[in-house]
């Protein structure tokens, strides 16, 4: 058999070679997939409850945004890089992610910081433009997302977020917004 096809040499194999061949390959592509990774195994990496929770949102929020509250839980965990059930040992359900989308949007870490980074020395209606650019900012985000909850078919009023949010998050803001804001040139008599 001097023309024996691929098959035919497949077959005169015996089943101790097969499984060495097909242990070989599995290895070769297991070591292709973690080089294509960067070095990782595939699995989603060690965090906190806390950590992945905050790791989701950060990937959640703009795909709520962006696909209008029209996106699926299996599309967020996709690009997390995580497992569907992976969210779902974060998130109870679909409603709980999307609440803490809001939540998480409420926040106003960003904006006050922005606020606080302008330059005390510009004129005043610069330092003022800066502030209302930052809370703009804020605003259209926060719109963004009651609007993506509300297109998901979530009343964001319904939906019990933690109320302390607005009010902390407005009430930091308007503190920054003051402290730009000199007291001193602002008397009059």
């Amino acid at each position: 058999m001097a023309h024996e096809t691929p098959a035919e040499r497949l077959l005169a194999e015996t089943i101790s070679n097969r499984r060495e061949r097909v242990r070989r390959l599995l290895e070769e592509q297991r070591v292709e997939r973690r080089a294509a990774s960067g070095g990782r195994s595939g699995r989603a990496p060690a965090m906190s409850a806390d950590e992945r929770r905050a790791a989701i949102l950060a990937v959640a929020v703009p795909l709520l945004v962006e696909h209008e509250g029209n996106v699926t839980t299996s599309e967020i965990a996709a690009a997390a890089g995580i497992a569907e059930g992976t969210l779902f040992r974060a998130f109870r359900d679909k409603q709980a992610l999307f609440v803490a989308c809001l939540n998480a949007t409420l926040e106003s870490e960003t904006e006050v910081a922005r606020i606080e980074a302008v330059d005390r020395a510009l004129p005043l209606a610069d330092r003022l433009i800066a502030g209302v650019r930052a809370v703009s900012d804020y605003q259209n985000r926060v719109w963004s997302v009651l609007v993506a909850l509300r297109s998901a078919g979530i009343d964001p009023r319904g939906a019990e977020p933690r109320q302390e949010h607005a009010p902390k998050a407005m009430l930091r803001i308007s503190a920054a917004i003051a402290g730009l804001f000199d007291p001193d040139t602002m008397r009059v008599s």
